[in-house]
């Protein structure tokens, strides 16, 4: 195999910029669901559960990279762990893939988590009888801000060609296509 492609993600938009970046997507989504919330249901915000949402606050991290891993089960002996400290609190969990991949299970990790955690948001907010608790919105709105590396790290796979394979590589990822 040949190196078609090497993305640099770490020179490109270092972890500040990521996380500031993440955040104003996060600010923009919870600002255009609260804006629709109040625009089809006004004035019926009911500000309940607030332990219940720090709760699913505190383990949707760990169950968006839960996912990640989940979709690169089939990969296991290549995936490697380890945390990093942003910001001297923040844990990371940094998730590599030490093995060469299709690029569609690739996008398939990356997008697993997205996918799945909003349609499971969604549905139980309108299963739930606290519709109007701000709960859901805010859940949903953390957790497109968490998944904005991942669309990143999609939209620069995508312009490869079909049939490559991605390999992860300290400072980002490389794009490989069989000699055949």
């Amino acid at each position: 195999m040949r190196c078609l492609k090497t993305i640099n993600v770490e020179r490109k938009d270092e972890y500040n910029r990521v996380f500031f970046k993440s955040s104003l997507v996060s600010l923009a989504v919870m600002c255009v669901l609260f804006l629709i919330e109040n625009l089809v249901f006004p004035g019926q915000f009911v500000m309940v559960f607030e332990l219940p949402t720090f709760i699913a606050l505190l383990t949707l991290y760990p169950i968006h990279k839960g996912l990640h891993l989940l979709a690169l089960l089939r990969y296991r002996d290549g995936v490697q762990m380890r945390f990093k400290r942003h910001f001297y609190i923040l844990p990371c969990l940094q998730v590599r893939v030490r093995r060469v991949i299709p690029k569609w299970r690739y996008i398939a990790s990356l997008a697993l988590p997205f996918f799945l955690i909003s349609a499971v948001l969604l549905v139980a907010m309108f299963t739930t009888p606290v519709l109007h608790s701000p709960l859901f919105l805010i859940l949903i709105a953390v957790h497109v801000g968490m998944c904005y590396p991942d669309f990143m790290h999609t939209r620069n796979i995508l312009g490869t060609p079909k049939h490559t394979f991605v390999e992860d590589a300290d400072r980002g990822f490389s794009v490989l296509v069989s000699e055949e």
